[in-house]
């Protein structure tokens, strides 16, 4: 994880992955066959908020619907994750938190990325790339507070640095309705001792906050201190305190909103 200084800031500043479409764009992946550029549509009639990872020669290898995490790994590989959320009260449509590890150079161009994205969308996909074998993993987020043993990962996962995934836990089966209840969580995923610690977030899943407008984007850990950093849409800038579930102290509140009342 990188840790930067705000500008005319003594305050860390993190840079963890954010959801597509809003913490990609412009950004690059430095690879063997050149860098790699995150582009958007634009004000596309269907396709805006899809992210297109392009080439050097701006032909797309993958596609990304909202709320994706890409974590380059620094060898032209990607870790990518997602949160699938529950559909309906299907007991066999469980919530589940996704992840694939992507070879960035074994991807090849998308001869209609249109149409994908446009296919993609309509069918509810996450992300879209011309088929490639790749490790993946997928775990239930229907999950108690606390820690779990993980079964059954891929050996490529082992040496993958901790990943700190922002999904519903939903308790007694109640998952985030982005109006009057939330859900949400910090699944710390320690992929080489098989293992996941779920942390809810209660001060925001109790808080007075207008859901539909406020939510966590992204949150990292200080390795020197052990402490969870975050920030959020019209939130600001905060540290959890030694439990994870309840804010120590606001570093940056956003002016534009705070909790409602």
């Amino acid at each position: 994880m990188k840790w930067f200084k705000r500008k005319n800031s003594q305050l860390p500043r993190f840079d963890p992955p954010g959801p597509s479409p809003w913490y990609l764009h412009g950004r690059k992946i430095e690879t063997k066959m050149g860098p790699l550029t995150w582009s958007e549509y634009g004000n596309h009639r269907v396709l805006a908020g899809v992210s297109r990872l392009q080439t050097p020669e701006a032909k797309d290898i993958m596609l990304l619907d909202f709320g994706c995490y890409a974590r380059p790994l620094g060898d032209d590989r990607l870790l990518l994750w997602y949160e699938d959320a529950r559909k309906g009260d299907s007991p066999f449509a469980n919530p589940i938190i996704h992840f694939d590890i992507i070879d960035l150079c074994a991807l090849t161009p998308i001869t209609d990325p249109e149409t994908e994205a446009e296919r993609m969308r309509k069918e509810k996909e996450h992300r879209f790339f011309l088929p490639v074998p790749h490790p993946e993993f997928t775990c239930f987020s229907t999950l108690a507070p606390g820690r779990h043993g993980l079964a059954d990962i891929p050996p490529a996962f082992a040496q993958i640095e901790e990943a700190l995934v922002l999904a519903d836990y939903c308790p007694e089966g109640k998952a985030s309705n982005n109006f009057d209840q939330m859900c949400r969580a910090i699944f710390a995923f320690d992929f080489g001792s098989a293992q996941v610690d779920v942390i809810p977030q209660d001060w925001f899943n109790n808080g007075n906050y207008d859901f539909g407008y406020q939510w966590i984007t992204r949150v990292a850990r200080d390795r020197k201190t052990g402490r969870i950093f975050g920030e959020g849409i019209r939130l600001g800038f905060f540290r959890l305190d030694e439990t994870g579930r309840t804010v120590e102290q606001w570093l940056v509140k956003d002016p534009f909103y705070g909790p409602r009342g």
